[in-house]
C-alpha cells in the first residue's frame, strides 16, 4: 500500500454457496469498484449436472416418440428463368388481334355459337368454319394458352423434382402433346363418322368442338396474364373452374346434337362420348397424378 493507492475490503457476505467479495480501489480522484465471485465446489458441481440433466432432456424431445434426428443435406437451389411466357403472352396476344382486326364479324359469331347451337348451324352455313382463315389463329391461341395453363397448374400442383424437363422445354413438350391429342381424337372421330355413316351429324359435332376449343383459348388467355404477373393462386383456381365448366357445357352440346340423330339409341350416345370424351380425360389425368402428384 502506497500513498497514491489504498486498497480497503468493506463487505464479505456469503449467499447460499456462493461468495461474493466487494473491493473498491482508491487512484487519485477516481474511485472503481469491482465484484469477484467465488463459487464453492458443491456449487460448480450443482451446476454441471443441472447442464448435463437439460441436454439430456433436449436430446429426447428430439428422438423421442419415434422422431430421429435427420442429416442436413445441403440443397443445390436452381432458378428456373421463366421469361420465355412474356414472348408466348405476346405471341397469344399477337394472334388474336391479327383475328379480330381482320375477322371481327367471324369472331361474333364464334362466340355466337358458343351460346347457342343454332347460330353454329348458321356459322357453318356460311362456310367450313375447318377452311375458315380465322381458325388459324384461333387454333394456335388455344395450343399456346391452354398449355401455359397446364404449365401453370403442374409448377403449382405437381412435385417438381419428378420432371425430367423444366422451363420452356416442358411447356414445348406440353404443346406438342397436345396438339396431338386434338388432332387424334378429330381423327378417330371423322373415321367413326365413316364406318357408321354418321357424316353431316359428326361435321356439326366437330364444328361445335372446334369453336369450343378456340374459345377456351381466348378465355385462359387474360387469366394467364393475371397468374403470371400478379402471382396469386386463385387465378389457377379461376382457370381450372372455368375449363371445367366450358367442358361440361361442350359435353351438353355435344349430347344434344346426338339426341337430334334418331338412328341411334341414348345407350349408343352416351357410350360414344364417354368413350372419346370423358374416358381419356380420366385416363390423362390418372396418369399425371399417378406420375407427378405421388
Amino acid at each position: 500500500m502506497t500513498q497514491d493507492t489504498s486498497t480497503t475490503l468493506q463487505n464479505i457476505y456469503h449467499l447460499k454457496d456462493t461468495f461474493v467479495v466487494e473491493v473498491s480501489l482508491l487512484s487519485g480522484d477516481s474511485l472503481q469498484a469491482k465484484k469477484i465471485n467465488i463459487q464453492s465446489e458443491d456449487t460448480i458441481i450443482a451446476k454441471k449436472s443441472d447442464t448435463i440433466i437439460k441436454q439430456k432432456d433436449l436430446q429426447k424431445f428430439f428422438t423421442g416418440k419415434g422422431n430421429t434426428l435427420k442429416e442436413i443435406v445441403p440443397k443445390k437451389l436452381e432458378t428456373v428463368n421463366n421469361d420465355w411466357i412474356l414472348g408466348v403472352i405476346i405471341l397469344c396476344v399477337t394472334l388474336y388481334t391479327f383475328a379480330h382486326a381482320f375477322y371481327h364479324k367471324r369472331i361474333i359469331q364464334i362466340y355466337s355459337a358458343f351460346g347457342a347451337r343454332h347460330f353454329a348451324n348458321q356459322l357453318n352455313r356460311e362456310g367450313n368454319l375447318f377452311n375458315d382463315r380465322i381458325s388459324i389463329p384461333l387454333f394456335f391461341v388455344f395450343i399456346f394458352s391452354f398449355s401455359l395453363f397446364l404449365f401453370q397448374a403442374l409448377n403449382y400442383f405437381a412435385d417438381e423434382e419428378k420432371f425430367f424437363f423444366q422451363g420452356h422445354i416442358r411447356y414445348i413438350i406440353i404443346c406438342l402433346l397436345l396438339t396431338a391429342f386434338w388432332l387424334g381424337k378429330t381423327f378417330l372421330i371423322f373415321i367413326i363418322s365413316k364406318i357408321f355413316h354418321t357424316e353431316k351429324r359428326t361435321k356439326e359435332y366437330l364444328i361445335n368442338m372446334l369453336i369450343f376449343t378456340m374459345v377456351t383459348g381466348v378465355v385462359l388467355l387474360p387469366v394467364n396474364i393475371l397468374n403470371t404477373y400478379l402471382q396469386n393462386d386463385i387465378f389457377i383456381y379461376i382457370a381450372i373452374v372455368a375449363t371445367a365448366i366450358i367442358i361440361l357445357f361442350w359435353l351438353i352440346r355435344g349430347f344434344i346434337i346426338g339426341l337430334s340423330y334418331k338412328n341411334y339409341t341414348n345407350l349408343h350416345l352416351f357410350i360414344y362420348l364417354c368413350s372419346l370424351e370423358i374416358l381419356p380425360l380420366i385416363v390423362i389425368a390418372k396418369m399425371v397424378i399417378k406420375n407427378y402428384f405421388s
